[in-house]
């Protein structure tokens, strides 16, 4: 695939990006104000970011995927692509902004892109997205994976960087997206919990006996489970959030750089602000750090555990 600017050829064996390149594609497309330093990471940015938004504008589709580096400061020297399935659905978002902002957060969390990967393709057992919904209005605080619909919403005011400066933070978009998806990888397994739960209380119900019936256990039994869900989102939103710091930094993530992502995320009951960690609730990656391991059983049941009384919550479905 091949895009044309002013004559020149800016296909993506020739696509450099230069500083100055990159300024004027961004601005031909609307995207003004930003920063020399942020047109430096851009122009080291894979061309699929650029060529991803000039196709989204033009709704142009391509037959060949990009290809896109991914964590490359990780162990892993795998590389991947944002497959057809997803580009597709990336290409008719009508927000140019945005749709850049979402390719950016893809190509720089390794766990997102191959999550989005897997649901824009209805793949390993998820409900196949059909559409990526953004809503500008900053009053949105709500964003997520609705099963019933496959769409995916996600709304101006919860990735915003503060209630005053109302450009959208990757962080929080990548928190946002990573949250939402593996709510959708464990779809299933909560399905099967919700069947059993109704079953037990309809169970319960037609058993006859003195009223009222006790179904503290059956409640017991699809708390823990819900519970469970959500710390596996909150692992996931969270991991893909270090993944992008990390990529973008270009180095593996110090205390203060931890510190800094818990502090921007309001997420707190991880690390703290100093990029502390209570070694004793939480395991994490020991090469990448920052990131839970979402692997470890005992890790997993403390995220869910403190859920209900966590107070640092950001604008994402639970």
């Amino acid at each position: 695939m091949k895009i044309t600017q002013s004559g020149a050829d800016l296909s993506m064996t020739k696509f450099s990006a230069s500083v100055d390149i990159a300024g004027k594609y961004f601005n031909k497309f609307g995207i003004r104000g930003i920063s020399k330093k942020e047109l430096n990471r851009l122009s080291a940015l894979s061309a699929t970011a650029l060529i991803g938004i000039s196709s989204m504008a033009s709704a142009q589709p391509t037959n060949s995927p990009p290809q896109v580096p991914v964590n490359s400061i990780s162990t892993s020297a795998t590389t991947q692509t944002i497959k057809p399935a997803l580009q597709k659905l990336l290409y008719t978002m009508s927000d140019v902004t945005a749709g850049g902002a979402i390719i950016d957060v893809l190509i720089n969390s390794s766990s997102l892109l191959t999550t989005y990967n897997d649901l824009a393709e209805g793949k390993n057992g998820v409900k196949r997205l059909v559409r990526i919904d953004y809503n500008p209005d900053p009053d949105d605080i709500t964003g997520g994976y609705n099963r019933n619909t496959s769409v995916l919403h996600v709304g101006l005011g919860a990735i915003t960087k503060s209630t005053i400066n109302r450009a959208i933070d990757p962080l929080k978009l990548s928190n946002l997206m990573g949250h939402a998806g593996q709510h959708e990888i464990y779809a299933n397994t909560m399905a099967v919990t919700k069947q059993k739960f109704d079953d037990a209380v309809n169970k319960m119900a037609a058993s006859g006996g003195d009223a009222p019936h006790d179904y503290t256990n059956i409640l017991k039994v699809n708390q823990e489970a819900t519970l469970l869900d959500e710390g596996k989102a909150d692992i996931a939103g969270w991991n893909a959030a270090v993944q992008y710091h990390a990529q973008t930094l270009g180095h593996p993530l110090t205390k203060s750089d931890i510190g800094a992502v818990a502090n921007d995320l309001k997420i707190l009951h991880f690390f703290d602000a100093e990029g502390n960690i209570d070694s004793s609730r939480f395991a994490v990656d020991p090469e990448n750090p920052g990131q839970i391991l979402a692997t470890d059983a005992s890790t997993v049941s403390s995220a869910a555990a403190q859920i209900a009384t966590m107070r640092f919550r950001v604008g994402i479905d639970g």
